[in-house]
């Protein structure tokens, strides 16, 4: 992670503290996401809010896009299995 502003790191730390301690959070924000990824992409966008409007806090709006974009960065599962000489089955 590189160096970021201390306001950066404060709200970086209350994030992780609040999604300690809400269960209901934690499970809405952090299932299956490699958290290294999502805490960093959150720093990423905190410090543009802190550089346009010097507030590090991030909007739900934010929090919502974030969420999508971890989830984009989840490989699906395989659902189609090649059998070299029937072709193509789904496991569906």
């Amino acid at each position: 992670m590189k160096d970021y502003k201390p306001e950066i790191l404060i709200y970086l730390n209350q994030v992780k503290n609040y999604l300690k301690s809400n269960i209901e959070a934690n499970n809405y924000f952090m299932v299956e996401v490699n958290p290294t990824l999502f805490f960093s992409k959150l720093c990423e966008i905190s410090e543009k809010n802190f550089e346009d409007n010097g507030d590090p806090h991030l909007t739900p709006t934010q929090f919502e896009l974030l969420k999508k974009e971890m989830e984009i960065t989840i490989p699906l599962p395989k659902t189609f299995e090649k059998i070299s000489i029937f072709g193509t089955y789904s496991l569906n």
